[in-house]
């Protein structure tokens, strides 16, 4: 069950797969190989989306560790994360999101924006030159009037959501409004 893919300068793809709870990456001639279903000795659970920065890092969302993930809905549980990959390999550069989705940059790569489905909410955290993460924030509505799920920034700072299970799609404006 592949969710989220990310698309390499030689024309690979990265995949976060769902089903197989693995990062795997499929090559442009046909060949799949797994890349890694483990960090730091644990597995890495429900591996949502892959991302591509300008710097060539690959960051990933693991929506999840609970098993059945289904659990993790209406628990509560905040078990969810990002991993960055790079030259050192995968490690966890933030944790303690609810159902951890889709992630995106600004337009400078200086925030990151981070869906968090179960807690139906949006984060955002400062990137620091090395892929560190911090000053955690909660952009926005402290609770959303439904799942959100993909979203994506307009040419003027806006960010579009959908939100699953409600049926709508909202706009979040630079100044923190919500526009149905």
């Amino acid at each position: 069950l592949p969710n989220g893919l990310a698309l390499m300068e030689n024309g690979d793809i990265l995949i976060a797969n769902w089903g197989t709870d693995s990062v795997e990456l499929l090559t442009a001639g046909g060949t799949l190989r797994t890349l890694y279903t483990e960090i730091d000795g644990r597995p890495i659970g429900k591996a949502n989306f892959v991302m591509r920065d300008s710097k060539g890092r690959t960051w990933l969302t693991v929506t999840t560790r609970t098993v059945p993930w289904t659990d993790s809905i209406n628990s509560g549980v905040l078990d969810g994360y990002i991993a960055l990959m790079d030259e050192k390999g995968i490690r966890i550069v933030a944790d303690g999101f609810g159902g951890t989705n889709e992630i995106r940059f600004d337009a400078d790569e200086e925030w990151l924006y981070v869906v968090e489905s179960n807690a139906r909410r949006i984060s955002r955290l400062r990137v620091a030159d090395d892929g560190s993460l911090y000053g955690r924030e909660v952009y926005g509505p402290a609770e959303l009037e439904g799942f959100p799920d993909g979203f994506a920034f307009d040419a003027y700072g806006n960010l579009w959501i959908t939100l699953i299970m409600s049926d709508k799609l909202i706009a979040l404006t630079p100044e923190g409004e919500v526009l149905t």
